[in-house]
């Protein structure tokens, strides 16, 4: 099912069944949105998505910021990085992290799996997550993934859509002017 918000020019599906909340904003690197799906092993699936403003930082940029904040993690042993990638999403450049981890809750000690995409545009980048027990992350990666290629801004769409249109209508018919 495909959520869109007018207010932050996004739009993106979500699996069938899941359940999409806005949680409150309460510090700055809190998720914007988080989609939480039926338990199906130790614990349940979790997307979420966090907006950060560029403020005219370039994905090079972000990228070592992000590298610096894990660095902590990583040299205390709670966080191994499986694969770190550049590539291209929707005509985005996109930075994708894969790792595993330990996360306790209520006591209890979880070996989970994370994949973070962070999706770079000029005014904002879009950190999309999904964390899950080891043994289930692959059950819904396919899932992600399809949230992650169908992220877009409906504003750049019907822009471009409306240009095409006039571009195609002028290569085909010629300028009237």
């Amino acid at each position: 099912q495909e959520f869109e918000s007018e207010e932050y020019d996004i739009a993106f599906d979500v699996p069938e069944g899941w359940m999409l909340q806005q949680p409150e904003k309460t510090q700055d690197n809190a998720p914007d949105f988080v989609a939480v799906g039926p338990k199906v092993g130790e614990m349940n699936p979790v997307f979420s998505l966090t907006i950060y403003p560029t403020e005219e930082k370039t994905l090079d940029d972000i990228i070592l910021e992000k590298n610096e904040q894990l660095t902590e993690v990583i040299e205390s042993g709670q966080l191994i990085i499986i694969s770190k990638d550049k590539i291209m999403i929707n005509q985005n450049e996109a930075y994708v992290i894969n790792a595993e981890g330990q996360f306790s809750s209520n006591e209890q000690e979880y070996n989970i799996k994370f994949k973070e995409v962070t999706i770079y545009d000029s005014d904002n980048y879009y950190v999309f997550s999904y964390s899950n027990g080891i043994n289930d992350f692959d059950s819904q990666l396919e899932r992600f993934n399809e949230t992650i290629n169908s992220f877009k801004k409906p504003s750049e769409e019907s822009t471009t859509e409306e240009n095409g249109g006039c571009l195609i209508a002028t290569a085909t018919f010629g300028s009237r002017s």
